[in-house]
């Protein structure tokens, strides 16, 4: 109940937390592009900067108080992640299909203004509605989303998906003093799920101020099953970097193998470049089978406006490593959610994978 509570609050403070940093954003593009000549933007500066200390610093005032208690709470209640439950409307005749549908994703909802300023898209609260409706357009089994970090993102998703899923999981690696590692998962009621569990990574070097690591658990339909994983590693291109992505995806591996002798998919956002002969990629390239090899670009750095060319890359990952012997099947194609030329109307700075798999064990 404790825990509600603090949930509620939280939500309570997002409203105006959004707006002042919306407010301190503006006040950054203002001033990095010396449009402060004007008496006008001088009158929107200082409007705006009343704006920050009013709404914003008082919040964040407020979340470290309730982060400080929040972290007490935390002492006792040992579950790293929420889950809801519900009964969704999916139909009978969908119970014995043989294959599964996988949906990975970077949704980059961040919270308040984080978006705009990291991804060059609307916030999260802007974007739910069209990134449901998207979810629900490709009838996904399992929806694997990354950077899902904004709570009220997270509560209005499942809102908006509850009749077609049935379990969700989010605010996964949930912690008081650092954003949660903002994975996401959503499945429907024809699967049994077991061992659902999320362990952090804590090498040194690790991504600061957000608790990144795996969620993993144990997959079955009437047609087999499988131990899945879902993750976010290490971003940046420096050489340690890379070498803690390394650690990770044998983390990863390591974890998804002392599961029982199950077909392993790894998804997510793996911030390794195909093709670079990046460790990491070598790495998984002798585990795991890459089911879509060839796509050339998964994510920009192209919608801020700022930015006068497109910086793609292809970072965004569906893998599978079998066991026994047997060849199960995993093909994967892109949906497109962003384009250069409309900025305004991307869903995410990512693109989306959806994965078929075809069980045979």
């Amino acid at each position: 109940m404790k825990t509600e509570f603090l949930d509620k609050v939280e939500i309570c403070l997002y409203c105006p937390e959004m707006r002042g940093s919306k407010s301190l954003c503006r006040i950054i593009s203002l001033v990095s592009e010396k449009k402060y000549s004007s008496l006008r933007n001088i009158c929107t500066i200082i409007y705006l900067t009343i704006e920050v200390f009013i709404l914003f610093l008082p919040v964040v005032f407020l979340r470290c108080a309730t982060g400080l208690f929040s972290g007490c709470v935390s002492l006792f209640d040992k579950k790293t992640f929420t889950e809801i439950r519900h009964i969704s409307s999916e139909t009978k005749e969908k119970e014995k299909a043989k294959t599964i549908s996988l949906l990975t994703w970077n949704v980059c909802a961040l919270p308040g203004g984080l978006p705009t300023i990291f991804g060059g898209v609307l916030t999260a609260d802007k974007r739910v509605a069209a990134i449901a409706d998207l979810i629900q357009k490709t009838d996904s089994d399992i929806v694997c989303l990354q950077e899902a970090h904004d709570k009220q993102f997270s509560y209005e998703l499942t809102e908006r998906l509850k009749n077609t899923y049935s379990r969700f999981f989010f605010d996964i690696g949930k912690n008081p003093f650092s954003y949660n590692s903002g994975l996401f998962v959503a499945m429907k009621g024809r699967f049994a799920v077991t061992q659902p569990e999320f362990i952090p990574f804590t090498f040194p070097g690790c991504q600061r101020g957000v608790n990144k690591g795996i969620f993993t658990c144990i997959i079955s339909t009437e047609t087999g099953a499988f131990n899945l994983g879902v993750t976010h590693l290490q971003p940046h291109e420096t050489d340690k970097d890379r070498d803690i992505r390394l650690q990770e995806l044998k983390l990863a591996h390591q974890i998804l193998s002392a599961l029982p002798d199950n077909p392993k998919i790894l998804c997510g956002d793996l911030n390794i470049h195909r093709g670079s002969g990046e460790k990491g990629e070598t790495f998984f390239k002798t585990e795991y089978m890459d089911a879509t090899p060839d796509i050339a670009e998964t994510a920009t750095d192209g919608l801020h406006r700022d930015l006068a060319t497109n910086f793609g890359s292809s970072i965004d990952y569906g893998l599978i490593k079998n066991e026994k012997g047997v060849e199960n099947e995993m093909t994967g194609e892109l949906i497109e959610t962003y384009s250069l030329q409309k900025p305004d109307e991307a869903l995410s700075d990512h693109h989306a994978l959806l994965l078929k798999i075809n069980l045979l064990n």
